[in-house]
């Protein structure tokens, strides 16, 4: 007898689940969208556009899940990424003061 198959929720809960262990090792970014996210299906969370958010956030919500979780995890990556690539443009454009 074959073990039955995981439904559509469950596999979204353990995405969300494999994004929050994630999110609490500063590793986010790098957590590819598994099979139930169609043809956004392999692409990097942190790759993904807002539409593509969007859409899984709705198709969470198709089976039973809080897609919010989901969306609030990458509007807070989108933000870090944000304040990384000021910070970054901000070290580069001063100059060395230790010489």
């Amino acid at each position: 007898m074959t073990p039955p198959a995981a439904s559509p929720r469950s596999e979204w809960e353990a995405f969300i689940d494999v994004l929050d262990r994630a999110g609490q090792d500063g590793k986010i970014a790098d957590v590819e969208i598994p099979a139930i996210g169609g043809s956004i299906a392999g692409k990097r969370f942190q790759a993904l556009t807002a539409a593509e958010a969007r859409e899984l956030s709705r198709l969470a919500g198709a089976q039973g899940c809080r897609g919010d979780v989901f969306v609030v995890m990458w509007r807070d990556l989108q933000w870090n990424l944000k304040q990384q690539r000021k910070l970054d443009q901000k070290r580069r454009a001063k100059p060395d003061s230790s010489v």
